[in-house]
């Protein structure tokens, strides 16, 4: 009952202020669009948080988060564990695991990866990659990798290896 009630009261808040608060069939909800693709579509920007909410713009077609944000976590720092702001959660041992991966517009190729493996496999690449089976270089130019296994510490230079390509 409370469900129909909140769709109705969207939809004559909609009506009567003319806000663009849609609602379809399936419970998809759109915020400036009357055609949602997803559970919540939002078009434009987005403010979270109660100081953020009714104060603060966020950035065009952006997001402004106050607080702590965890993917993959509903606690941050994960078992209060550590000082974080953003927790990422994967699984261990896996390519599947809480990696990250920077990239621009004008290449597939990431410019910076951080492959959290395991406790003692963890690597930040600066212009080479892994794609979950080899090593592959980003860059034509040069390729560099700090890397801990093992509980050593390796770095890595690469260099005149084509963007993805296998780096031996």
């Amino acid at each position: 009952m409370k469900k129909i009630m909140l769709i109705v009261n969207l939809s004559l808040v909609s009506f009567i202020a003319g806000a663009q608060i849609e609602v379809i069939t399936g419970g998809k909800v759109g915020i400036g669009t009357t055609a949602p693709k997803s559970n919540l579509d939002v078009e434009g920007n987005v403010a979270i948080g109660a100081t953020y909410s009714g104060t603060t713009a966020a950035p065009t077609n952006g997001v402004i988060i106050e607080g702590k944000v965890g993917i993959g976590t509903a606690t941050v720092p994960k078992n209060s564990t550590g000082s974080a702001m953003l927790a990422l959660e994967g699984v261990n041992g896996s390519v599947n695991g809480p990696n990250m991966q920077f990239t621009t517009a004008s290449t597939n190729h990431p410019l910076l990866q951080i492959l959290n493996y395991t406790h003692d496999n963890i690597s930040l690449n600066f212009d080479a990659y892994f794609d979950g089976s080899v090593w592959k270089s980003s860059d034509a130019g040069s390729n560099f990798q700090i890397y801990k296994a093992s509980d050593k510490l390796y770095n890595y230079y690469k260099a005149a290896v084509s963007a993805g390509t296998t780096i031996s």
